[in-house]
């Protein structure tokens, strides 16, 4: 079996990380690929049609107007189309649990798996309609237009509570609760025992959520979420180190010192000098 001729229009290959390039793709009816692998990771807005992608291992995800198709690497997947149909295909990097968290928490699992997760109507005909007005721009600003309007539709699907995929899934409602809960606390100490109250869930029930979703632990990842609020202070406000330890609750300008070195590998002192 080979793959269809198909219309490719290329909108943008400049970007905002983590998206890098867009096109738009028209498949005929009646089109349908091998098991193949892309090699790299996309999203794809379905805008038109009808048809389904099929992972060599697991289950079938529809594929209708306004689906949020997720496509990682590493997955044999094959894809056929009942109608004409157009898709809206985002290249990116993989999403990173600190620079876009809200992401991960909904797309964490399936950076491992093929999924779908339709959006609301009155967010896709936004979307829709923003796509269209992003690819009239000039090209300068056309990449960049696209990414944040992506971006946003994303993290409104975070919102709306992602594919519903309950505890299996990477927006598990008690790790977005958690996660919301590190990020609102981040100028002191959060406990596992606090954060899993919160949360609603078991202390070690947490822990594993974190680990197979964001690869780090909670406590590493509030550290994480701390040390780049102290990089801010340092480099965007010009505090001192014991003005950002004041502010970040700890309780000397030598505990924050050796908690700043231990997680980001460099003293608070180098990165103001880079200012």
């Amino acid at each position: 079996m080979r793959f269809p001729e198909v219309a490719l229009t290329v909108h943008s290959d400049s970007a905002l990380r983590p998206l890098v390039r867009f096109q738009s793709c028209r498949y005929p009816a009646g089109s349908s690929s091998p098991d193949h692998d892309t090699g790299m990771r996309q999203a794809i807005l379905v805008l038109e049609g009808r048809g389904v992608f099929m992972p060599r291992d697991g289950a079938a995800v529809p594929c209708l107007p306004g689906t949020l198709l997720v496509l990682p690497t590493g997955v044999l997947y094959r894809w056929r189309f009942e109608r004409a149909t157009v898709l809206f295909q985002c290249h990116h990097l993989p999403f990173n649990a600190l620079e876009h968290r809200s992401l991960a928490a909904l797309f964490g699992s399936a950076n491992r798996r093929l999924a779908g997760f339709p959006l609301p109507p009155d967010l896709f005909a936004e979307l829709r309609a923003r796509i269209a007005a992003d690819c009239a721009l000039p090209p300068v600003a056309r990449g960049l237009a696209l990414s944040a309007d992506m971006l946003r539709a994303m993290v409104a699907a975070v919102g709306d509570g992602g594919d519903g995929d309950g505890e299996d899934g990477g927006g598990h409602p008690a790790l977005v609760r958690a996660l919301a809960h590190l990020e609102a606390n981040v100028a002191r100490a959060v406990g596992l025992d606090e954060l899993a109250r919160h949360a609603g869930l078991r202390p070690s029930r947490l822990a594993e959520l974190f680990r197979r979703h964001t690869g780090h632990s909670p406590g590493r990842h509030h550290a994480h979420l701390r040390a780049e609020r102290a990089t801010a202070l340092l480099l965007a406000d010009g505090l001192g180190t014991a003005a950002v330890a004041e502010r970040l609750g700890f309780a000397s300008d030598s505990c924050f010192r050796r908690f700043y070195r231990r997680v980001t590998g460099v003293t608070p002192g180098a990165v103001r000098r880079r200012r």
